[in-house]
């Protein structure tokens, strides 16, 4: 657990998944009064089907490895679109080049979708460049790994 949960300052903490098991054991695990989990899918996100309110971290992890450029795309806008001004975007995607590859695909049956860091920045194409101040796309240590983070404006200027 990190230790902004530890300490109390997050109010709420909310788990969206299509996979109603997988939040049954989040509730199991994690039973926290600020946990909320949610039972949808991507879909349902992209059409409004979930109401998240205002919020000041979006966090995806795994999710971008099975959504095609485009989907991913809207996703992501999605996503920022809940954001609160100030608040953060951070989601992640196996490297293109990522070590282990080629053991996941043969061994595991994992087939996901690879990007790199040209195609994490691609991204962020649906969102107006003057509605975010900082955009980030870095790798974990291995290399393995590419994040990309988005932070909103504080305030927006039209035009």
């Amino acid at each position: 657990m990190c230790s902004a949960i530890a300490l109390r300052r997050i109010k709420k903490w909310i788990v969206i998944d299509q996979d109603e098991g997988c939040l049954n054991r989040i509730r199991q695990k994690y039973r926290l009064a600020e946990l909320e989990t949610v039972h949808g899918s991507v879909a349902d996100l992209l059409r409004n089907r979930i109401d998240l309110g205002p919020i000041d971290c979006f966090y995806s992890a795994g999710l971008f490895d099975y959504l095609s450029q485009r989907l991913a795309s809207r996703t992501v806008a999605k996503m920022f679109d809940y954001l609160r001004p100030g608040g953060l975007l951070v989601i992640s995607n196996f490297a293109a080049d990522s070590s282990g590859r080629d053991f996941m695909h043969a061994f595991m049956d994992w087939n996901l979708i690879y990007r790199d860091e040209r195609e994490m920045r691609q991204l962020t194409e649906l969102v107006p460049k003057n509605h975010f101040e900082e955009l980030r796309v870095w790798r974990d240590e291995l290399k393995n790994i590419i994040y990309l983070s988005l932070r909103k404006k504080t305030s927006i200027q039209s035009g």
